[in-house]
């Protein structure tokens, strides 16, 4: 029985659980990515062992009921990885990924060469599922699709990692060579191919002296390709840098013609830092979301969590293993790449993974991952990893909603999409042995954000400054209408149990504020941690995040 969870950081109706959808049936499957076309039926792609074996690609369409329409099953001899997933403008369904069958079907390749780990293009016909084309892409080592999006014209991108020294690369490439040609290195590559996937238009390498790969692209406004991944190079290219010293990750945009460098940056902390997606919004702003281990990763004045929280003992794991102690990131990405707009943390006390975003209109993030923090914030988890779906304010400064799914054992979301209509599709992997699942969250109707002082026809809560705080931290409020209203001003600890009432009266309209001078009710000071604010008042409620720190 899986269990739904929701809290909202306003008083208006929740969302609604439209449908809830698992695909079993066949051996641990898993799912990767969702997509969503305009009549709500939703394209989701993953894995499952037929045989206990060999890993297949498993390709699924979802009506708009949550009904499984077709599941297609991709089965070859060896291990087959399906990693990117896109519609193209005439509704076909598009997957990109990576195999290690020299047996994988291919329907009028483009290339039908196996050599190494080889890249695969496929198409399926978006009513029945069945596959209508399929090519190798690829050189003479292993090569890796990761990022697949599709431009107006029907144009295919793809990005991921090559070790080939002989990937194709077009004449007018960016870099024709890989930079170390020594298979001892791999380089990102970013390749255009025509609308039908059997011309290669353009086609380049990308990256530094040591391991590159590119893990995600989107496509904004102008048809620039945008791609961000991981790097261990010192020498990676840089345009117009946010950060100019060597980190774990990178963004970098290209012209539409792929010529030109229009920006590229390194980005991240001082530790471990993982990517998990990247989206773009209809201002061509750039989100980032992954998981970190750095107490450095940048982050803004305001965010939502500013500081890092941690997992077991803040990453003094004494098994010394890479996980058990992340905390999720998120960050919004100036369109030309020279600043953040806001970046914050997003965990509690022990594990978070960011592993897919997405914007709605009104440029909200929704991030999905998972988490086993018992304090992650609107939610109380049970200890099980939980599927997590969490919404961020427009500026980044608030989290209004937290949904979890919790089987009872392992749950990861991997992929999240927004439809036209503001509805969110999630799709994860949940249970032991594991079932594909996916849910449809019916958003509206939801009230939008308020900043501060924007008018009082609602409810306001501001940022609480300074955050993290020591000794004392003030908060502003708003109360919205027209005549003196009860209010409530209250602070709770991660357990959901009262620490201090700030406020609890009638105020008039209008802007206010309240100071916590980081004591509890009884006057004795509390530790440091993570609190929560919640100002109640006119029917509505509001909730932010406030860090106390002792010096």
């Amino acid at each position: 029985m899986f269990f739904f969870a929701a809290a909202a950081a306003t008083a208006a109706d929740p969302p609604s659980v439209q449908f809830e959808t698992t695909l079993a049936g066949y051996t641990i499957p898993h799912a990767r990515d969702v997509v969503v076309d305009a009549a709500g039926n939703s394209y989701l792609i993953g894995s499952a062992y037929q045989d206990g074996h060999s890993l297949d690609v498993l390709v699924a369409k979802v009506d708009a009921t949550g009904n499984v329409a077709w599941t297609k099953y991709i089965v070859s001899s060896s291990h087959n990885y399906a990693t990117g997933i896109a519609l193209a403008p005439d509704g076909d369904v598009w997957v990109a990924g990576w195999t290690d069958s020299p047996d994988f079907p291919l329907v009028n390749p483009m290339d039908a060469t196996f050599q190494a780990r080889e890249i695969f293009l496929m198409r399926l016909a978006p009513d029945t599922g069945a596959l209508e084309y399929s090519t190798f892409l690829g050189g003479d080592y292993t090569d890796t699709a990761e990022g697949l999006a599709i431009d107006d014209t029907g144009a295919i991108w793809l990005t991921g990692q090559t070790g080939s020294t002989d990937f194709p690369t077009t004449p007018d490439a960016y870099q024709p060579e890989p930079s170390l040609p020594l298979y001892f290195f791999a380089d990102a590559y970013l390749t255009k191919l025509s609308p039908e996937g059997d011309q290669i238009l353009y086609s380049t390498y990308f990256g530094g002296q040591e391991d590159d790969g590119a893990r995600r692209i989107v496509l904004d406004s102008a048809g620039n390709p945008i791609i961000a991944g991981d790097t261990d190079a010192a020498d990676f290219p840089l345009v117009g840098a946010l950060q100019t010293s060597p980190n774990d990750l990178f963004v970098s945009k290209f012209s539409a013609d792929g010529h030109t460098l229009l920006f590229s940056s390194y980005f991240g902390g001082e530790d471990l830092d993982r990517l998990g997606d990247l989206a773009i919004d209809a201002a061509d702003h750039l989100y980032l979301v992954g998981s970190t281990r750095s107490v450095s990763f940048p982050t803004t004045p305001g965010a939502f969590q500013e500081t890092f929280v941690g997992g077991i003992n803040a990453c003094e794991v004494p098994f010394g293993a890479d996980y058990n102690c992340e905390d999720l990131f998120v960050t919004k990405l100036a369109a030309d790449g020279s600043s953040l707009v806001w970046s914050s943390y997003l965990g509690g006390t022990r594990v978070e993974e960011g592993r897919g975003i997405a914007v709605d209109a009104s440029g909200r993030a929704y991030v999905t991952g998972y988490t086993n923090s018992p304090d992650f914030p609107l939610n109380h988890s049970s200890f099980a990893a939980e599927i997590l779906v969490s919404r961020f304010a427009v500026d980044g400064s608030d989290l209004d909603l937290t949904f979890t799914v919790d089987s009872g054992s392992a749950n990861r979301g991997n992929g999240i999409a927004v439809d036209s209509a503001g509805d969110v599709y999630f799709t994860g992997t949940v249970g032991v042995p594991a079932s594909v699942y996916l849910s449809k969250l019916g958003m509206s109707p939801q009230t939008t954000d308020v900043a501060i002082g924007a008018g009082a026809t609602e409810l306001a809560l501001g940022r609480p400054s300074p955050n993290p705080f020591e000794p004392s931290t003030r908060i502003e409020y708003v109360v919205p209408g027209e005549t003196s209203v009860p209010v409530r001003l209250r602070v709770y600890d991660v357990a959901g149990q009262l620490v201090r009432e700030l406020v609890n009266g009638v105020n008039a309209p209008g802007r206010h504020a309240a100071t916590w001078d980081g004591v509890d009710g009884r006057g004795v000071a509390v530790a440091s941690g993570v609190y929560f604010v919640r100002l109640e008042a006119s029917g509505q409620a509001r909730t932010g995040k406030v860090v106390k720190l002792d010096r």
